[in-house]
């Protein structure tokens, strides 16, 4: 999405809940940029300095695949089950 598609969607939505009585394009965006803040520190993700798991589920073979990687992105071990 570019910078213009983005402002005809802010637009869109304030008409549909008829936010233009209340709010100028400024307000919106510092209420946007204060939910954002919200989402971003529930959703805050904290690194285990031991590494991390990636999971895939491989529909042709059928078998989800898991693999613990180190924090160097190389993998360690992968387990494999169906």
């Amino acid at each position: 999405m570019d910078i213009v598609e983005f402002q005809q969607a802010v637009s869109r939505m304030k008409e549909e809940r008829d936010w233009n009585q209340f709010h100028q394009p400024k307000d919106l965006l510092l209420g946007f940029v204060e939910e954002i803040g919200k989402f971003r520190n529930i959703i805050k993700w904290e690194q285990d300095p031991l590494g991390y798991f990636l999971i895939k589920v491989d529909k042709k073979d059928k078998v989800i695949r898991a693999g613990f990687c180190n924090n160097e992105n190389k993998m360690i071990k992968e387990f494999v089950g169906k």
